[in-house]
């Protein structure tokens, strides 16, 4: 008889798949994935493997210390793993270089293979990931709100440049300035500039809390047409509020700022308090609400200084 089928395996394979399906239910997760990486956690769980070959029963090895400890520490590592903005780092590494070779190759970004490697990235990258299935939805939202923005700031970018439509509804947007303290992100979007055009993409690691004294764009007085602050506000708000200020001195006529609809990990919606959060943002900066953006997993306002 292999390990797979003894006793133990048997009953604490049951256990992982119960457990799965209520994180599942509470987390943005599949209950097959989920199972996966509670069997993977507890390959380790020593304790549980000892008392399960004791008890065969599961709903007796469920009230079990052992039990019950390996479960949260499971539960915590998926959490943890789903809040992880970068979900395959060494992949993504990977996806620089084929990016890299593709535009060494001069491959036009339309190609399958620069195609495939790009949406290897941002399948990979949660802040993009969330928004690939009403992206259409996004870009027609965006572009009716502001029409053909000849130069964009990124603030905070992530890898979302990399699905700019340039050939399509984007193709006035002449300079694209993307920035992100994430250098992984950056070295992403700098190999996929050179797809697009160097002159017309471009990335820079930057913070917030480093201001824009050192970011300048083509309009007049150095800004740009249009700032992107896409699911921003609401992190600073929570981590760095002290840094609201800054962001609303952002050096762009205007300012699009986001929230998302869906919370990151938990099952729940969120979109109330994510409005709030942006609307107290635009009042408490002296900006006006000009236009609102509104998709199925994300919400907006166009803000203008008044």
């Amino acid at each position: 008889m292999s390990e797979e089928d003894s006793p133990a395996a048997k009953v604490v394979s049951q256990l992982a798949i119960e457990l799965a399906k209520t994180v599942a239910k509470r987390y943005r997760i599949e209950v097959d994935t989920a199972c996966a990486q509670i069997m993977e956690a507890w390959a380790e769980e020593r304790a549980l493997w000892q008392q399960a070959a004791q008890e065969q029963d599961p709903a007796r090895l469920a009230r079990t210390r052992a039990y019950k400890q390996a479960a949260d520490r499971a539960k915590t590592k998926i959490y943890y793993h789903l809040r992880r903005y970068r979900q395959d780092e060494p992949g993504l590494h990977d996806a620089t270089a084929r990016l890299r070779e593709l535009a060494a190759a001069e491959v036009a970004t339309s190609d399958p293979q620069a195609l495939a490697a790009r949406d290897a990235v941002v399948a990979s990258h949660v802040s993009t990931r969330e928004r690939l299935e009403d992206l259409p939805a996004f870009w027609a939202a965006l572009f009716a709100a502001v029409p053909e923005p000849t130069s964009i700031l990124d603030l905070g970018c992530g890898v979302m440049p990399l699905l700019y439509p340039f050939e399509g509804l984007g193709q006035a947007t002449t300079t694209y300035l993307a920035l992100d303290r994430d250098a992984v992100a950056v070295d992403l979007v700098h190999a996929w500039s050179a797809l697009v055009g160097a002159t017309r993409l471009r990335a820079q690691r930057w913070s917030l809390a480093e201001g824009f004294a050192g970011v300048t764009g083509p309009e007049k007085g150095g800004g740009f047409a249009l700032a992107l602050a896409l699911k921003l506000v609401p992190v600073i708000a929570r981590q760095e509020r002290e840094l609201l200020p800054v962001l609303a001195s952002v050096p762009a006529r205007r300012l699009l700022v986001t929230g998302a609809k869906q919370a990151m990990v938990k099952r729940r919606s969120i979109d109330r308090r994510e409005e709030k959060v942006l609307r107290s943002f635009a009042e408490d900066h002296g900006l006006t609400v000009v236009a609102t953006l509104d998709t199925p997993s994300e919400l907006g306002l166009l803000l203008e200084r008044a």
